[in-house]
């Protein structure tokens, strides 16, 4: 810790906002980071092996009644050895992704195991286009990039803003005041160590464990940056990159349409949506008729999925006039939102200009790269809203409440 103290309490030149020194703070403890793990840290393998020795070593020479080891040579040895296996199992929790253990469970090779098994089946080796098959690792990643570089362009139609005019004004005043409060150090705080430590770190490559862990360093400035974001209602661009993997929906998965988009925010990015997120969720209730099950808290997605499932029954009774059923193409539904509707939706709905532009300021200024096999790509700007390529999981991301 007082490594990372020592780099994080150097002076930012040149200053610039809250948010520009907490960016320039991470990027050169980034870089401080990694010169310690390779001239101090060391390979955690060979860290254990030498503790074990020096274990085996210091008993070897007690029970051979060698007088000049130390009485607490031994404990020291203990301690060691116990510190290195500590170590290496973090490390590999931290890989494995495995958040269902509990914290004191220690079993390394169960990590390490988990992290090959998570590679592997995520591994992209091959690809249909078509009637071709792409095995080369250039044209794969090529062929990626083509597919979510026009998934990232909006689609060309129109959007019939008319269809709003039946939305009736339901925000007042006071919830708008609500949506737009400079956030509490006390509010950031929860909002912190209320998010998952293991998830998957983001571009910045900080995960949760960090901002727990060195909360006590960091957290003046990630305070100062969070309520600069909301008291300027601009976000900095460099601070609002995301890593996109992608994860197999099924078992052997043959085009890129059989791969989830999983979206790896930055942590600080997560807390700043969650703090929106929270806020939106409160006004759910009055906002989403008790039809709409989803994503609303207090209410439950299966009740539709029941609903659905007696009205295909109903359809079987003889009805005079018979009976129509339409089957809605989910993708095209959900997978994005085009920004002007979106907009002029939340306007009907009394959400204030000033919250709006903080929304398009989250869900406009993102530079995404997919990673291919652990490699990222170029960085593309996204020009539509991603609902399922959310900041982090229901019911904290606040692209589902969008929806």
């Amino acid at each position: 810790m007082a490594y990372v103290r020592n780099s994080w309490n150097k002076n930012v030149s040149p200053k610039g906002s809250p948010q520009f020194i907490f960016h320039t703070k991470l990027k050169r403890l980034k870089q401080d980071l990694i010169v310690w793990n390779k001239n101090v840290f060391g390979k955690l393998s060979l860290r254990v092996s030498n503790a074990e020795k020096d274990l085996l070593n210091t008993e070897m020479d007690l029970d051979n009644g060698v007088s000049l080891v130390p009485p607490t040579r031994l404990l020291e040895a203990k301690v060691k050895l116990h510190t290195a296996l500590h170590e290496e199992e973090c490390f590999w929790r931290q890989k494995s992704r495995v958040s269902w253990l509990k914290e004191d469970y220690r079993n390394t090779a169960f990590f390490h195991t988990s992290t090959r098994v998570r590679r592997a089946s995520n591994h992209i080796h091959s690809l249909q286009d078509g009637s071709r098959t792409i095995t080369d690792a250039s044209d794969i990643k090529e062929h990626i990039l083509s597919h979510f570089s026009s998934s990232y362009v909006p689609p060309h139609q129109s959007v019939d803003i008319s269809l709003l005019e039946v939305v009736p004004r339901i925000l007042t005043p006071m919830d708008n005041d609500m949506l737009l409060a400079i956030p509490s150090a006390q509010e950031i705080e929860s909002i912190t160590f209320s998010l998952k430590s293991s998830n998957a770190p983001g571009s910045d490559g900080f995960s949760g464990y960090f901002y727990h862990a060195c909360w006590d360093i960091i957290h003046s400035d990630i305070i100062l940056a969070i309520q600069d974001f909301f008291r300027d209602r601009k976000i900095l661009k460099a601070t609002n990159t995301t890593f996109i993997a992608l994860i197999p929906k099924g078992p052997n998965p043959s085009t890129v349409k059989d791969f989830r988009p999983i979206s790896l925010c930055n942590q600080w990015y997560k807390i700043m949506s969650k703090i929106i997120a929270r806020r939106i969720a409160s006004l759910l209730d009055k906002l989403i008729l008790p039809q709409q099950v989803a994503y609303v808290p207090g209410r439950i997605i299966s009740d539709n999925i029941c609903l659905a499932h007696e009205l295909a029954h109903r359809m079987k009774v003889n009805l005079r006039g018979g009976s129509m059923c339409i089957k809605v193409d989910i993708s095209k539904a959900f997978d994005k939102l085009n920004w002007g509707f979106l907009k002029a939706a939340m306007l009907k709905f009394g959400f204030s200009p000033t919250f709006i532009n903080l929304i398009t300021q989250c869900i406009s200024t993102p530079m995404l790269s997919t990673l291919i096999n652990g490699s990222p790509m170029v960085f593309l700007v996204c020009l539509v809203v991603f609902v399922k390529v959310t900041p982090f999981p229901h019911p904290y991301s606040f692209s589902p409440k969008m929806f």
